[in-house]
C-alpha cells in the first residue's frame, strides 16, 4: 500500500504546475467576495422595472459573478459531478459576463486528477510543503504574503 500511494503521488503534477489553477480559483474566491460585499446594497436599490444588472457591478468596478460560478454553488455540487469541468463553465461564465477579462482566465481544471482538486493531503509526507485553508478574506490577507512567495520562488 505505501509504496503503491508513493507511486500515485510521483505521477500528479510538479507543484509549480498548480501555480495557475491555484492563482484562479484564489481569483474566483476574491470576485465572489466582492460580489457578495457589494450585492445586498445594489439589490436595496433595485426596483421592479430596475432590476440589479451586471452594468451595475461593472460601474462599481466589482465583477458580476453568475450563479454557475458562485463558490458556494461549486462547493455543492453533488457528489460525482466533475468539479474541474464546473470550475472550467465557471471561469467561461466569468468571461462571458465580464467582456474585459475574454480568454485571459485559466482553464484545465478538468485535466486535473480530482484528487488534486480535493487532496486534504498535498503538503504532508515531510515535504516540507505548506498547506493553507482560505474560507475568507482575512483569511486570503493573511496568507497573502505566504502565497506570494511560494509564487516567486516557483
Amino acid at each position: 500500500m505505501g509504496r503503491s500511494r508513493r507511486a500515485t503521488r510521483q505521477l500528479k503534477p510538479d507543484p509549480a504546475e498548480y501555480r495557475g489553477p491555484v492563482l484562479g480559483l484564489i481569483f474566483l474566491a476574491f470576485a465572489d467576495h466582492r460580489f457578495d460585499e457589494l450585492r445586498p446594497e445594489l439589490e436595496l436599490k433595485a426596483t421592479e422595472r430596475r432590476p440589479v444588472s451586471a452594468d451595475d457591478f461593472r460601474v462599481r468596478g466589482v465583477l458580476f459573478v453568475p450563479e454557475i460560478a458562485r463558490l458556494s454553488w461549486l462547493v455543492d455540487l453533488p457528489e460525482g459531478e466533475d468539479l474541474g469541468a464546473n470550475i472550467d463553465l465557471a471561469m467561461d461564465a466569468i468571461e462571458a459576463t465580464n467582456t474585459g477579462l475574454r480568454d485571459v482566465l485559466p482553464r484545465g481544471y478538468q485535466k486535473l486528477e480530482k484528487s488534486v482538486l480535493l487532496d486534504r493531503e498535498i503538503g504532508h509526507f515531510g515535504t516540507g510543503d505548506l498547506e493553507i485553508r482560505i474560507d475568507s478574506l482575512e483569511d486570503l490577507e493573511r496568507a497573502k504574503l505566504l502565497i506570494e512567495k511560494s509564487y516567486d520562488a516557483s
